[in-house]
């Protein structure tokens, strides 16, 4: 069900690397997140909800392409990127 965003927004860019990262503006994901917005600004990378994510199983973005997911603080959101290091855009909206 939808549930209006009507709490803090915040914004940072993450370096993905083909080790997994837990994408989340500072130390913890936002205290009552309600959606966040994914966005490769470089090649393949992979979407998972823990650190097991790989190329193999997790959700993947192409460049430029965005997600917009609907997540509270409580689920870890992490990325993989396929090589190299992509720079990766996040937005937590509560």
């Amino acid at each position: 069900m939808y549930q209006p965003i009507d709490g803090p927004v915040v914004y940072s860019n993450i370096s993905v690397s083909t080790t997994a990262v837990e994408l989340k503006v500072g130390a913890s994901p936002a205290s009552e997140r309600k959606m966040m917005i994914i966005q490769s600004l470089g090649n393949r990378v992979y979407i998972g909800f823990s650190n097991a994510v790989t190329t193999s199983n997790g959700i993947e973005l192409s460049k430029r392409q965005t997600l917009f997911i609907e997540v509270s603080e409580l689920v870890n959101v992490w990325a993989i990127a396929s090589a190299g290091t992509i720079d990766v855009r996040i937005v937590e909206m509560a």
